[in-house]
């Protein structure tokens, strides 16, 4: 199954997320300097859609977009969190995808299991928080 794990992801743990800043300058939110995020995880993975119509959502006073995606990585690989932010860094069926940020919603739990999979989320507009 590794075999098909043919894009390439960094896995991100901010444990102060919810005291970033907001950057006017940039319309994004920033990592206090004092709480720096972890990369948990760097390496082989696979982003598929899970095939759900994109929806509008309202997040604080902004409209956005959220996608839903399934995220699979190696069974050795750490364990991904939820609120765990995904960056894609290389996505071969679909290039629209690298550089897009994500969060992770939660455990795709299986009962023969041969990778780690979660629900991931895709949001247009702003950061996913």
């Amino acid at each position: 199954m590794e075999q098909q794990l043919t894009d390439r992801v960094i896995v991100i743990r901010d444990p102060g997320v919810l005291d970033d800043v907001w950057n006017e300058a940039t319309g994004q939110y920033e990592p206090d300097e004092l709480d720096p995020a972890e990369t948990v995880y760097d390496g082989a993975a696979l982003i598929v859609s899970r095939g759900w119509t994109p929806q509008e959502i309202l997040e604080g006073q902004q409209e956005t977009t959220m996608s839903m995606y399934k995220l699979d990585i190696p069974l050795e690989a750490p364990e991904v969190l939820e609120d765990d932010s995904v960056l894609c860094t290389v996505c071969m069926r679909d290039p629209r995808l690298v550089n897009q940020l994500f969060i992770v919603r939660d455990q795709i739990l299986s009962s023969f299991a041969v990778v780690q999979g979660v629900s991931i989320e895709k949001h247009t507009g702003r950061r996913p928080r």
